[in-house]
This record gives C-alpha cells, structure tokens and sequence, in this order.
C-alpha cells in the first residue's frame, strides 16, 4: 500500500535565498495548525569565509503559540538530525566537522506549538557572506486533502 505523500504534505519557504554574514531571522513563521511535522532542508552554498570551530553557522528551529509571540527553542527530543547532541532547536551545524559547507541537509522537527521559525546563527567573523536558503515540507496532515 502506498502512502498518499501528495495530498498528505506542503511545501513551504522559510529563508529566502540571502548571502548571509550575520545572524539572520527567518522570513516568514509556518503555522503548523492540521500537520504532525516538519522537514526542514537547508541548502548552504560554498563560503567566502574560514569555517571553523570558532567561525561557524547553525540553524536553530523555535516555536511559539502565536505568530508574532516571543519565540522559543523547539525542544532537543523533538528534533531529528545529524546532530547527536547539539543544543535545544539545532538542526544543523556548518563547521567543516558537522557539515561541510556547498551542501544541503535535513531534519526533521515535531513542534510543540502552532508556529515555527527557523533562523542562521552565526558565530565568528563572517565578512564575506555564505549563501543559503531553507524550504519546509510540512507533514501527517490531520485534515485530506491539505490546501495549498
């Protein structure tokens, strides 16, 4: 038996596409409301920078209950991604142990509350920029079939 992925998911842009050289807050906040889930991908271009222990970039999930509430790490134990051990809402770590950059990679996240932003974290000197970009694909909708 095959799952019906199409009418059970929805694709959704969270980062535009931006050479970032700074912390950078996602675009826009996903509401979750009818989903179980949300795979998160983030593709990450080659640098123009050293990455580094010291110089490196995360992307971190956070939700709140509200859209333009004070947003909150989404917990460890609800996140699923190559990192092991990393802290409260990471989903990804480009410091060339972790990740690489000029790569893509994924997680996925189930949220505790309805929305969830994803931002860049930048750690270090960061002068010349790492492009990126993070699209979603929201999942295990609860109401068929999902509206896009």
């Amino acid at each position: 038996m095959r799952m019906d992925v199409f009418h059970n998911a929805v694709a959704v842009n969270l980062m535009d596409p931006v050479n970032v050289t700074a912390d950078k807050a996602a675009d826009r906040a996903v509401d979750m409301t009818g989903f179980v889930g949300l795979i998160v991908i983030a593709t990450v271009g080659a640098t123009g920078d050293t990455v580094d222990g010291s110089n490196y970039i995360a992307h971190k999930a956070e939700e709140c209950d509200t859209e333009d509430g004070s947003y909150t790490a989404v917990p460890r134990g609800n996140i699923f991604s190559e990192i092991a051990s990393g802290s409260a809402g990471e989903i990804s770590l480009f410091d060339n142990a972790t990740h690489s950059c000029d790569t893509a990679v994924h997680a996925v996240i189930y949220p505790t509350k309805r929305f969830v932003k994803i931002r860049s974290d930048v750690t270090g000197t960061h002068t010349n920029g790492t492009p990126q970009a993070i699209v979603g694909l929201k999942f295990g909708a609860t109401y068929l079939p999902v509206n896009t």
